[in-house]
């Protein structure tokens, strides 16, 4: 498989059982073109010809707008502090500069920038934004929008929440607790262990 660049993208051209296929990546990154081009040869392989009639993928922002948003909306209704969590990780994304990235281009260089632009945030603040990046290129990945899976690295450093129980709710619990697990919860809450 051969790539080249013809303007600003990279062209894949190659062989499969005889039959010449060739065509534009729509990428600029020589890496995420590799990846791409890669991926359509495999799925040409396996007879699926319909990837080569996939049209342009939207940009990050249009994407979390007219696709992302109303999926977890409709999801996560009867979960508010869930869609709350998409819906400003997905302003956050959409008033960024990632946010006009193409959904196809987007890579672990465009994490890294989005993590430099916000790096007044905490690494939970930030994570908020990754998180729902994540969440929604695996969305366009399972609904066919973009070729490949993209892997997205959370920022370091967050401080992660321990849930506490108060006296009443280990009341409730042990109550409802059944031998040996009663026992061993004794056991842990009185002597601080953790599981």
């Amino acid at each position: 498989m051969k790539l080249r660049t013809g303007g600003k993208f990279y062209h894949y051209r190659f062989m499969v059982r005889g039959r010449e296929y060739h065509g534009s990546t729509e990428l600029s990154s020589l890496r995420a073109a590799e990846t791409a081009a890669a991926e359509i040869r495999k799925q040409i392989v396996f007879g699926n010809l319909g990837i080569l009639n996939r049209g342009p993928a939207p940009d990050l922002k249009s994407f979390l707008k007219e696709s992302f948003l109303p999926y977890v909306q409709a999801r996560h209704e009867k979960k508010p502090k869930t869609l709350s969590y998409y819906t400003v990780g997905a302003d956050q994304l959409s008033r960024s500069k990632i946010g006009a990235v193409s959904i196809d281009e987007i890579c672990e260089e465009h994490v890294s920038g989005y993590i430099a632009e916000h790096a007044d945030w905490s690494p939970s603040g930030q994570n908020q934004g990754l998180r729902t990046l994540r969440r929604a290129l695996r969305l366009a990945y399972d609904w066919r929008r973009i070729q490949w899976r993209s892997s997205i690295r959370l920022a370091t450093g967050e401080r992660m929440r321990e849930r506490v129980l108060d006296a009443d709710e280990e009341k409730l619990y042990l109550a409802a607790c059944s031998e040996p697990w009663r026992t061993m919860a004794v056991i842990s809450v009185e002597l601080g262990l953790r599981p």
